[in-house]
């Protein structure tokens, strides 16, 4: 039974936990992939300006600058004088393009009201228009269109700036989100099952001693019924003097089981607590000698009387404290575990924040680092133990407190 909830708490804890994480992997990666693309965009533009600028100020357009703006820039560049398209353009450019460039100019032309066929008598300022487009080849380009008036016409310029060097990036980062993420939901399905056992633990310690608590009620509850039936069974053929004996017998028995019964109604009132205590005078002496002589046998037994100089000796303290040594390492283990475990997904958390092309969020990621990175681990601990407490008038259990500081 409890195996089979430690599984499904595990399983539980692990879905909500990747679920939290993936949304929140799958918002950074949008936002980063956003400023990407802006950035990308902008880059163009700025690529597109500077070189109109250039184009407009120069009577002659060399070949070598065009084929160093060409590999700078990632631009496949197509120009025409007076309707005529310039040597550059076969030179330098494949057959394939020649459908995404027609689409282009029809695009700038119809939605964009950019016309590269004007003639001079209609062009007086440098026009141009930047859009995106999805290429007749599949694949995503920026475009920008342009008309430059020059003293013996006019100029029109076509720049296509492919994307799928942007994709193959975006591509990359995902897969890098995708396995950060994997290996986040296996430490996180590890730890899920660490402390999902942990929290039953105590539920199954109580089943446990609730089964021998059971066991152990029966058993002293068929020893008395046994007595009785024995006594009543030898009454039948006894004589009247050993009859009043086995009389006597019952009695004490009966008196025993109602004790056992009294004391069981009582445990249940406490574990209820619904019960009450109820002062009766005692004798102290006889209670004294009656203690002592139902103790003496299991003090032997676990050898209560030792040597008092070999408790005084190093090995003998530790054999003494031999449990509260036990338990304090296994402590400590399951702390550094649990620690490592969630100061490896706060670490992830805080990485991914300091990527992410966003000013606030990488001053964040970096305000955190310097604040706990310089601040000492005992005087962290001290604060998040006592001081917060004292702030909040809230307890923090100490295991909490403790894997806080390591993570943090």
């Amino acid at each position: 039974m409890f195996r089979k909830l430690h599984l499904q708490m595990t399983i539980f804890c692990a879905l909500i936990t990747s679920l939290i994480l993936t949304g929140f992997s799958c918002i950074c990666l949008s936002i980063s992939e956003q400023g990407a693309e802006q950035n990308s965009y902008i880059v163009f533009q700025n690529n597109i300006s500077s070189m109109l600028s250039h184009l407009e100020s120069q009577t002659t357009i060399s070949h070598q600058w065009l084929l160093q703006m060409k590999a700078s820039s990632n631009l496949d560049i197509f120009l025409y004088d007076n309707g005529q398209p310039l040597h550059f353009n076969t030179m330098e450019h494949a057959s394939a393009l020649d459908n995404v460039l027609e689409q282009a100019i029809q695009t700038a032309r119809e939605s964009h009201g950019l016309n590269l066929n004007a003639d001079s008598s209609q062009t007086i300022l440098t026009q141009h228009t930047e859009f995106s487009m999805k290429g007749s080849n599949g694949k995503d380009y920026y475009i920008s269109a342009a008309l430059l008036p020059r003293s013996g016409g006019v100029l029109s310029a076509v720049f296509l700036h492919c994307l799928d060097a942007e994709h193959a990036a975006f591509f990359r980062q995902r897969m890098l989100f995708f396995s950060i993420d994997l290996a986040a939901i296996l430490l996180l399905s590890v730890f899920s099952w660490f402390f999902t056992g942990r929290i039953i633990r105590p539920l199954r310690e109580s089943r446990k001693r609730q089964m021998q608590f059971i066991a152990s009620a029966s058993h002293e509850l068929r020893s008395p019924l046994t007595v009785i039936l024995s006594s009543l069974s030898a009454m039948k053929i006894a004589k009247k003097e050993e009859a009043e004996a086995f009389s006597h017998v019952i009695q004490s028995e009966g008196e025993r089981m109602s004790r056992l019964i009294g004391d069981m109604l009582t445990l249940a009132g406490a574990d209820n607590g619904s019960w009450s205590i109820q002062p009766a005078p005692v004798e102290l002496d006889t209670l004294l000698l009656q203690s002592y002589e139902k103790f003496e046998t299991v003090a032997a037994q676990k050898e209560a009387k030792k040597d008092g100089n070999s408790e005084r000796t190093f090995l003998g303290l530790l054999k003494q404290n031999r449990q509260a040594l036990l338990k304090g390492l296994g402590e400590t283990l399951y702390l550094t575990i649990v620690g490592i475990i969630c100061a490896t997904i706060f670490g992830v958390i805080i990485g991914l924040l300091g990527i992410l092309p966003n000013k606030f969020a990488q001053g964040l990621s970096t305000t955190i680092i310097y604040i706990f990175r310089g601040l000492p681990l005992l005087v962290l601990a001290l604060f998040i133990y006592n001081g917060l407490p004292s702030l909040t008038g809230v307890k923090i259990p100490a295991f909490v407190a403790g894997v806080i500081t390591l993570m943090l």
